[in-house]
C-alpha cells in the first residue's frame, strides 16, 4: 500500500511538473520559459513515464524560440505515430526542417506518409514541400504535379502566388465587387 501510494504521489509530481512547462508555452506563449521549466522536468523525472510527451513540448518550444537544428535533431530520435493528428502535424515538420537542412530524400517520406492522412493545412504545407523537394531532387515532372494539386486544392493559399509563379501561371483574381 505504501509503494502504490508513493507511486501516486510521484506521477503526480510529474504531472504537475509537465503541466506547469505546457501551461507556460500554451498559455503564457512563452517558449523560453518552457524549456526552463521541461530542463527541470528531465533532471528530476529522467526516466518519467510522461518523458515522451515532455519530449514532444520540448520540440514545440525550440521551434517557438527558433531552434531549428535541436528541434530536427529531437524529431529524427523521436518515433512519431501515424495514426494521431498531432503525429502527422510533426512529420510534416519534420519534413519541412530536413528539407530546410538540405535532407529531401528524407523529407520526401515525411511528406508523402503525411499528404495521404491530412488535410487542410497540413496537406497545403506537405503538397508544397514536396513539390520544392522534388524540383531540388531534379523531379520537375513530379514537382509540377505537386503544385498544380496544390493550386487546385489552395487556389488562395499561402503558397499559390509562388507556385502561380513556378507553374508560369497568371494571378489568381482579387476577390471583391465585379469590375465593371
Amino acid at each position: 500500500l505504501a509503494d502504490a501510494k508513493g507511486g501516486e504521489e510521484a506521477i503526480l509530481k510529474e504531472s504537475q511538473a509537465l503541466g506547469a512547462a505546457m501551461a507556460r508555452l500554451r498559455q503564457a506563449h512563452d517558449p523560453a520559459g518552457a524549456l526552463a521549466l521541461l530542463d527541470s522536468y528531465r533532471q528530476q523525472f529522467p526516466h518519467g513515464l510522461l518523458q515522451p510527451e515532455a519530449e514532444l513540448l520540448r520540440i514545440t518550444a525550440l521551434l517557438g524560440v527558433g531552434k531549428r537544428r535541436e528541434a530536427l535533431t529531437a524529431l529524427d530520435q523521436h518515433p512519431l505515430a501515424d495514426d494521431t493528428p498531432r503525429g502527422m502535424e510533426l512529420r510534416v515538420t519534420r519534413g519541412e526542417l530536413r528539407a530546410a537542412a538540405g535532407r529531401c530524400a528524407e523529407s520526401l517520406a515525411d511528406f508523402t506518409a503525411a499528404i495521404a492522412q491530412v488535410q487542410g493545412e497540413l496537406l497545403e504545407r506537405g503538397l508544397y514541400g514536396r513539390s520544392s523537394c522534388r524540383a531540388q531532387r531534379g523531379d520537375a515532372a513530379g514537382a509540377r504535379a505537386d503544385l498544380t494539386e496544390y493550386l487546385r486544392r489552395f487556389p488562395s493559399g499561402r503558397f499559390s502566388a509562388a507556385a502561380r509563379r513556378t507553374l508560369s501561371l497568371p494571378e489568381a483574381p482579387k476577390s471583391g465587387p465585379p469590375a465593371k
